[in-house]
């Protein structure tokens, strides 16, 4: 500290006491009214979120329904006569569907019929074999004798 007296010192001291206070006091005063700018803004903000989230609720319950009746439009859109009250020839030529395999076998990759390697089995053909009726000669080219 300097060298003065304490009277002049203490006073020296009060009067920077008093600046320093005074200009505590203004910024403590502008403090006030920046926290009342801010609450009337939060105020403000609040009262928007309020509204923004009934428009979302809104916006929301409108994909809502918009979704079931796109569901909707597309379910009847896929109709055909498979599987509605629909004829047959309202359906479109280009969009048939090929048919349904019926049977729950599966192939096994071999064709029909004789197999390779299997053994053969043929009838034999026949050789004409002599007529053993009464009164016809074997071989016998008129036929058969008449009956008197």
């Amino acid at each position: 500290m300097p060298d003065r007296p304490p009277d002049e010192q203490s006073a020296v001291d009060d009067a920077a006491l008093r600046v320093a206070n005074a200009a505590l006091r203004a910024e403590v005063e502008e403090l006030r009214a920046s926290e009342a700018a801010v609450r009337a803004d939060h105020a403000e903000l609040k009262t928007m979120v309020a509204v923004l989230t009934g428009q979302v609720a809104q916006l929301e319950r409108v994909v809502r329904e918009q979704a079931d009746e796109i569901a909707e439009l597309k379910r009847q859109a896929a109709g055909d006569s498979s599987n509605s009250s629909r004829p047959p020839s309202s359906d479109a030529p280009w969009a048939k569907k090929p048919a349904k395999m019926r049977s729950s076998r599966t192939r096994s990759g071999r064709k029909s019929g004789k197999q390779p390697g299997s053994s053969s089995s043929s009838r034999c053909l026949v050789v004409a074999l002599p007529d053993r009726r009464p009164g016809r000669a074997a071989g016998d080219p008129a036929g058969p004798l008449p009956v008197l």
